[in-house]
């Protein structure tokens, strides 16, 4: 069994397979297209380019929100709420790619998303 094959295996047995497709089913070629756009700049992949190491590219989002108007966005409210988080303000709805959000739209741009959170080390400093 070659790399290839082992990488195809591993993805269908994890049911990373499952979610890629349900998602994907969900929405027409042109919604689709808008929902990937939407989601680049919602973890700020439309400013920022990710960096490549060892052949890998990796992605670390400065940011993981997104705003729109009170009655929400109608493709961003057709995703389950294992992908992006939903919270209805007083004048605009705001948007957030949970941790399972940030590894499917990773694997929709072949990219490595690594979760923004600040370590904070015993002598109190962060990175």
């Amino acid at each position: 069994m070659n790399e290839r094959d082992k990488i195809l295996l591993r993805y269908v047995c994890d049911g990373d397979i499952r979610w890629d497709m349900g998602i994907e089913m969900n929405f027409t070629v042109e919604e689709y297209a808008r929902l990937l756009e939407i989601c680049k700049h919602m973890v700020g992949l439309d400013y920022k380019r990710p960096y490549h190491r060892h052949g890998k590219a990796f992605y670390r989002p400065y940011r993981n929100y997104y705003e729109d108007t009170l009655s929400g966005n109608r493709v961003l409210d057709k995703l389950p709420r294992d992908v992006v988080q939903k919270e209805v303000g007083i004048v605009s709805t705001w948007y957030t790619l949970t941790d399972n959000g940030l590894k499917w739209l990773g694997r929709q741009l072949h990219i490595t998303i690594m979760n923004k959170r600040r370590v904070c080390r015993q002598n109190g400093t962060t990175d």
